[in-house]
């Protein structure tokens, strides 16, 4: 399935995706992120690209992605501004997880809520081991980022995380997981390869 980007008003943000456009130093990260970090940054030039893509972009983010940001720096005052500085042609929301959200994902997702569910779901999205959570936690919490996407009628989800993309597939969310194929996107080559649509 594929959503052009055109037709894309409302773009909800993962916290990999926020984290790969803040990045700066890639010396020790392996070929593969450096292209994925590559392809972010074009997503973000091409909604430069007004003309072609539109005017009302409107970038959503859940303050829940901005908690998961306090590793990358010992900047974590300047979170919001760096965030600003990089969406500062496009309009930005930035979602509190408040009680509607939090009744909203209890309707939604009561289903999957259980600690036989959990570990379903923890068999699909196949995270890594972190240091920060274990991975039951990091469903969890994930959970809460889709419900959010979900209630505010998000057109696309963008994430770099294969195991997110899979939650907001179970619960019917649009998402487009960047990696480094060259052929996730559909694309038109000159002065920059703008992106016109997202595969699913």
């Amino acid at each position: 399935m594929r959503k052009s980007l055109a037709n894309c008003k409302f773009i909800f943000l993962d916290t990999g995706v926020i984290i790969e456009v803040l990045k700066t130093d890639y010396a020790n990260s392996s070929e593969e992120v450096v292209k994925r970090g590559q392809w972010v940054k074009r997503f973000f030039d091409c909604l430069l690209e007004k003309e072609l893509f539109g005017t009302n972009k409107i970038l959503q983010i859940s303050a829940l992605n901005i908690s998961e940001i306090f590793h990358v720096d010992n900047y974590q005052e300047k979170t919001m501004e760096a965030i600003t500085t990089f969406t500062n042609t496009t309009q930005l929301e930035v979602f509190a997880f408040d009680e509607h959200i939090a009744l909203y994902h209890n309707k939604e997702f009561h289903n999957v809520l259980s600690k036989s569910e959990i570990e379903k779901i923890k068999n699909q999205v196949n995270y890594p081991a972190s240091s920060y959570a274990n991975i039951e936690d990091r469903i969890r919490k994930d959970m809460l980022i889709v419900a959010t996407a979900k209630m505010y009628n998000a057109d696309v989800v963008l994430t770099t995380d294969s195991g997110f993309k899979v939650l907001c597939d179970l619960h019917g969310v649009f998402c487009h997981c960047f990696t480094d194929d060259d052929n996730q996107f559909l694309t038109a080559e000159g002065n920059l390869e703008l992106i016109y649509d997202f595969k699913s």
